[in-house]
């Protein structure tokens, strides 16, 4: 209740910081009584009542407000010479210390006022995606872009907020929509490519696994006559690998020699005939040299 210039102003706790740090550009401090007892606006120490300052009644409602909200502070749009305001208020009261002594009565209320230049505006327009927003003044002329405008209302009036509208939907209809046409023409040509590839070589498969099986017939027909042959012959035919041992006997071989074809399989042919084996075996290596 008891006013001190000097700790509010002369020592920086209310004064011009919350101008030039915060953008307060109103800061009022009432009684009980609604009479301002301090003021301070655009960083300057003023004696200057609040309702005069914003040029509306304005106590009544935010003491009504701050009783509803049950000492929480409240925040309302006002009008202040055709530009949005916000006007925040809460009471002034001892809070949490105990070491301070609740005074009796109504308690004072703080203020604080952010007038919405129209540099603040744009900036929160930008910050959204909304450029150019600016409030349209009476008699404003029409811009040459395509503009949207939505009326306003605050505490004490009402005022017009107009932004430049980039028409999506136009940018739609004639960049993106262009440009999602031809992705899909050309995923579609490259699928198309894609799978024309594909039904080749799966074509190509078909006609090799052809191929290889008529191969496999053959070789079977082939290796069928072999032994129709083999078998039809009065002799004993086989077969040896680069050491001259048995791989293959066929079936004149028991019938002839009185031996077991698995007792013979594996073993050289140099043990089966009995000949000089140097001789023997160079003639295997190289038949017909040396007479």
């Amino acid at each position: 209740q008891t006013l001190d210039v000097s700790w509010a102003w002369d020592r920086g706790n209310l004064g011009s910081s919350l101008y030039d740090m915060f953008g307060y550009d109103g800061i009022f401090v009432t009684d009980g009584n609604n009479i301002t007892r301090y003021s301070v606006v655009n960083g300057k120490f003023r004696n200057q009542k609040v309702e005069h300052w914003i040029g509306a009644p304005l106590m009544s409602s935010l003491r009504t407000a701050l009783d509803a909200s049950d000492g929480a502070c409240v925040v309302t749009p006002m009008e202040y010479h055709g530009q949005p305001a916000l006007v925040g208020a809460a009471w002034i009261r001892s809070g949490g210390d105990k070491n301070v002594q609740a005074e009796p009565g109504t308690p004072s209320l703080l203020i604080f006022i952010d007038v919405l230049t129209s540099a603040e505006l744009a900036q929160m327009g930008h910050e959204y995606g909304i450029e150019d927003l600016h409030v349209r003044k009476p008699g404003e002329a029409s811009p040459d872009y395509r503009q949207v405008t939505l009326g306003l209302p605050l505490g004490n009036g009402q005022v017009t907020m107009a932004w430049r509208s980039d028409n999506p939907g136009h940018d739609l209809v004639v960049v993106i929509l262009p440009l999602l046409i031809f992705l899909m023409c050309f995923t579609g040509l490259v699928a198309g490519i894609a799978m024309r590839n594909a039904l080749t070589k799966a074509r190509l498969n078909d006609e090799n696994a052809f191929l290889l099986e008529q191969n496999r017939l053959a070789l079977a027909a082939s290796e069928r006559r072999f032994r129709d042959v083999a078998e039809a012959t009065t002799d004993w035919i086989w077969e040896t690998d680069d050491d001259l041992r048995f791989t293959w006997l066929s079936e004149r071989f028991p019938v002839i020699t009185g031996y077991r074809i698995a007792d013979w399989l594996g073993r050289r042919v140099t043990e089966f005939i009995q000949e000089d084996s140097a001789t023997l075996e160079a003639w295997f290596h190289q038949p017909g040299h040396g007479g």
